[in-house]
């Protein structure tokens, strides 16, 4: 809208400059007796250059008007109140099969409140579209009860089978305490492996958590850990990033919690080959687009994980520094029950729940059957919810806003986000209009 407003501006400056350019090219004619007439006294100017009209930020010059910043809030408060049951109609009219939530705290800095200090909370869904977004107080799950309850009296009311996953930043199971390393333990190797005793320990019980998407929403519901969460709990367990053997530390534990489609890696091989590419080796990229991936099942991946930690727990670099702080033993045993229990590991499903088709590609541009792959988009975690909380963030202007302000930022810049995803999507049988409109989408819907 503040675009819209700035067109307008300019466009009123352009029409009064023309205004007043036409009106001394007529007082030239007049004087040069175009028009019959000429000035009683018979004597002409002595100089015929007219003043400048001067520029757009010229206020004097041509008589303009100043847009101050309080007057274009003041313009997006008032569009935001004429489009707001639009919006709040298209956010509540939006569904999913899978739910993604995560916390923030970067945009709940701008905002000034009188209860202090609150959370953002966002509810995705498969489609990278946001499902809810609310304020909270705190990051407990009492919290959030209210608004799980009123997603599935959406869902309800809309007939719509809930959703039967959720992957979660934390709080994915029941709690748990794990024992305090002793000093120098974590320089024992026995330390650091999983016995019999501890996998019946872990797994005995009732593991599930009663957390608000469970006790508001779906009581069948499947609560996972987003894997980007998990990797980088052990991440921060390292003395520092700039050490040398963090790097090979992180793509050792990366191909330990993920298992790439042999299927598809040997596509994309035969690919590289019709496109002459040889020797026949993806990059990364390549493999995280076009091969679909999973992670191995709770004894399977704590095997893999602990291999890479028996590797690296007591290597060094050239200044004797270790890679690992202390405090990373304990680390591991927090993770270890999360992935004996299940937390991480993926659903044995077979209807597509983990990726999302995009399409196919040609590789290198190179035309042929051979050269086209497909294109996965991952459903599974919480990774596009951090793209998201970057933009939310360029959504809401300054480093303190009101409650108002912010509220008609973030509002519109939610349904600009889902708009986008829904334009992404490229569905058949979708017709977008060209121009952003809620209201003019609602009554479009309501003609159709």
């Amino acid at each position: 809208m503040a675009n819209q407003l700035m067109e307008m501006m300019h466009l009123k400056y352009e029409r009064a400059n023309l205004a007043y350019l036409l009106s001394v090219q007529n007082i030239k004619d007049a004087e040069a007796g175009l028009y019959g007439q000429s000035t009683i006294s018979k004597y002409l100017r002595r100089d015929s250059t007219p003043a400048a009209f001067g520029g757009y930020e010229d206020t004097d010059g041509w008589c303009g008007m100043s847009v101050s910043s309080y007057y274009l809030t003041d313009c997006l408060l008032q569009e935001f109140q004429r489009q707001e049951p639009s919006i709040t109609q298209l956010l509540q009219g939006t569904f999913g099969q899978v739910l993604r939530s995560d916390h923030t705290r970067k945009i709940a800095r701008k905002v000034t409140l009188t209860s202090g200090t609150m959370s953002s909370y966002a509810v995705m869904n498969e489609n990278w579209m946001i499902i809810s977004w609310v304020m909270v107080q705190s990051e407990s799950e009492r919290s959030l009860e209210p608004m799980y309850e009123g997603l599935a009296t959406r869902y309800t009311a809309a007939g719509i089978e809930k959703a039967n996953y959720h992957w979660v930043d934390r709080d994915c199971c029941a709690a748990f305490r794990v024992q305090n390393s002793h000093p120098a333990e974590h320089l024992l190797r026995e330390a650091w492996r999983t016995t019999e005793a501890t996998v019946a320990e872990v797994t005995s019980g009732d593991l599930t958590n009663i957390c608000a998407s469970r006790s508001k929403f779906n009581e069948f519901i499947s609560v996972k850990l987003d894997l980007f969460h998990c990797m980088r709990r052990f991440c921060r367990e390292c003395v520092s990033e700039h050490h040398s053997l963090y790097s090979s530390f992180c793509q050792f534990l990366s191909a330990a919690f993920t298992i790439v489609d042999q299927q598809d890696l040997k596509r994309l091989k035969e690919a590289y080959v019709f496109c002459g590419i040889v020797p026949a080796n993806p990059t990364k990229q390549h493999i995280r687009e076009h091969c679909r991936t999973k992670i191995p099942q709770p004894r399977e991946l704590v095997k893999r994980v602990e291999e890479v930690l028996l590797h690296f727990h007591l290597l060094k670099d050239v200044n004797d520094i270790p890679l690992f702080k202390p405090s990373m033993l304990k680390a591991w045993r927090i993770q270890r029950v999360h992935m004996l229990r299940g937390c991480l590991s993926d659903p044995e499903r077979e209807d597509g729940i983990l990726y999302r088709y995009g399409g196919t590609l040609q590789l290198n541009h190179v035309q042929g059957e051979g050269a086209s792959v497909p294109v996965w988009i991952p459903i599974r975690g919480t990774s596009q919810q951090e793209g998201y909380h970057f933009h939310q963030a360029q959504w809401v202007t300054g480093n303190k806003v009101s409650p108002e302000l912010f509220q008609a930022q973030g509002m519109t810049g939610v349904a600009r986000w889902n708009f986008q995803r829904l334009v992404d999507l490229k569905q058949p049988g979708v017709v977008l209009p060209a121009v952003f409109d809620p209201l003019l989408i609602t009554d479009l819907n309501m003609a159709l």
